[in-house]
């Protein structure tokens, strides 16, 4: 199998979309349209599953953007089939995160786990379990995946 994830920077920035206008407060209601810029590609991996079917990054918490709490997108490629999803992190946890600089640089998050709406779509979202380590954080999610069978 393989896995590939991809998130935001601490300022809220995909890669492949361009950054906001620094001088305008964005909003959900005010975001612009994204554009895709092939040359960017941080933030971004996709690695080969371990023979039991894990896999570990290594990456930055990242930041949010307007109308979006705090995740980390998943692609899962196994056998003929793919799965999608994303990943997220317990309110409590981002808030520490999102006061420390360069993410307390920005004006406050508009959107809480609690109020994004992808969040509370497709069933019990994935939040990561996150732990405190000598270099930051540690976090670590079991996503079961159904067999081909089960999705006939």
């Amino acid at each position: 199998m393989a896995v590939g994830i991809w998130h935001c920077d601490a300022l809220g920035h995909h890669s492949g979309f361009p950054p906001p206008d620094p001088a305008v407060v964005v909003t959900a209601a005010t975001a612009p349209k994204a554009q895709y810029l092939p040359g960017e590609t941080f933030l971004r991996g996709r690695q080969l599953t371990y023979a039991a079917g894990a896999v570990e990054f290594r990456t930055i918490y990242p930041g949010w953007y307007p109308g979006r709490t705090v995740h980390i997108h998943t692609i899962v490629h196994a056998a003929s089939m793919t799965f999608t999803s994303q990943l997220y992190f317990p309110d409590p946890t981002s808030d520490e995160v999102l006061a420390t600089g360069p993410y307390g640089d920005r004006p406050g998050r508009d959107t809480t786990n609690s109020t994004d709406t992808v969040f509370a779509t497709g069933g019990t979202p994935a939040v990561l379990d996150i732990t405190r380590s000598p270099n930051g954080y540690r976090a670590v999610v079991c996503l079961v995946l159904p067999s081909p069978a089960e999705l006939r």
